[in-house]
């Protein structure tokens, strides 16, 4: 988004494309997914404009890859699981990953990317809402915490494995 224009004018400006894009993945049995980022001025970081700007598209042609890290950056309390509601007619994949707030070396707050189970997304209560949901479709891991050697990656991606295959199990999925 830029700061000197209403947002809804610029999601309309932005329908066009969409649905172009809709229609070709239609006709070419594809489909897209809007991944879900945190921040300000990014569209889709508050999720009710992604339901504005794919609203009566086929959510099979143009959906919603939802980033559980980044939705509950934008929505800590509660804010997630409403985006979450918002969008689950859209839900084509999900990201996983975990967080802290920190501050940076200038004392801004920011995320801190953790070890899953290390931070602050309520995984369980999420996964639970998943499985709900009835969602079958791609789940990614998402490792954007410091990896280390490659020896230390390869553990921190087992054990972060481990820990979403815990969680799943907990969730039925």
């Amino acid at each position: 988004y830029v700061d000197n224009k209403p947002i809804i004018a610029q999601l309309q400006a932005l329908r066009p494309a969409v649905a172009k894009l809709a229609d070709l993945n239609k006709k070419y049995q594809v489909g897209a997914m809007y991944h879900t980022h945190s921040g300000v001025n990014l569209v889709g970081a508050s999720f009710w404009d992604l339901h504005i700007l794919m609203d009566g598209m086929d959510p099979n042609a143009v959906g919603v890859n939802f980033d559980i890290g980044h939705a509950t950056v934008e929505g800590g309390l509660g804010g997630w699981i409403n985006n979450f509601r918002v969008i689950t007619d859209r839900l084509r994949g999900v990201a996983v990953k975990d967080f802290l707030w920190g501050k940076n070396a200038k004392g801004d707050w920011q995320p801190q990317w953790k070890p899953l189970g290390e931070g602050m997304v309520r995984l369980p209560q999420f996964f639970k809402m998943l499985a709900a949901s009835g969602f079958d479709g791609p789940l990614q891991m998402h490792f954007e915490y410091e990896l280390g050697t490659p020896a230390q990656t390869k553990e921190y991606m087992k054990r972060d494995l481990a820990t979403l295959r815990g969680y799943l199990a907990q969730a039925s999925l």
